[in-house]
């Protein structure tokens, strides 16, 4: 596990490796890893009032939803879809409960409220090619110290 604030802090690119478990994981893993990279430059929570048309938000106005701004490189030889991320993702708070990847199509695509948000929301990594976008998280509201795992692999600094 790495604590978000010190990936944040430090800006170094993490690595993710993992066996795949699924038809897209499969589809770039070559047969071994699966592997991409990533950097951390942001955690912020969502201040929901903000978004356009708010009331079209899947969630209330008192959720806690929060924003990690991340660049991903594939180091697939093939492409991928950058779901096999999204899946993948998750963070952890300091009892280890784990949180996955939150999505709503109306703030991630229809309200424009954060271009970062759309990068991300349907895309294909070509290998070695460096993305900016974001990932929401739904969190309790007493998260604090978060971390950044990877579910069913391997996190180490790149």
């Amino acid at each position: 596990m790495i604590p978000i604030n010190e990936a944040i802090e430090t800006g170094a690119w993490l690595r993710a490796d993992f066996r795949p478990d699924n038809s897209l994981e499969h589809d770039v893993s070559n047969g071994g890893n699966v592997s991409f990279r990533f950097r951390v430059s942001g955690f912020s929570k969502i201040d929901l009032s903000m978004v356009a048309q708010y009331e079209d938000l899947s969630v209330g106005l008192d959720s806690n939803i929060w924003k990690l701004d991340v660049d991903v490189v594939n180091l697939n030889k093939k492409e991928m879809v950058i779901d096999v991320v999204r899946d993948r993702l998750f963070l952890a708070d300091d009892e280890g409960f784990e949180f996955k990847v939150f999505e709503d199509a109306h703030l991630s695509l229809h309200s424009k409220f954060d271009s970062r948000l759309m990068a991300f929301y349907i895309l294909r990594l070509p290998p070695k090619i460096k993305r900016a976008g974001a990932y929401t998280y739904e969190l309790p509201d007493d998260f604090e110290h978060g971390f950044l795992i990877i579910r069913n692999g391997e996190l180490r600094e790149a």
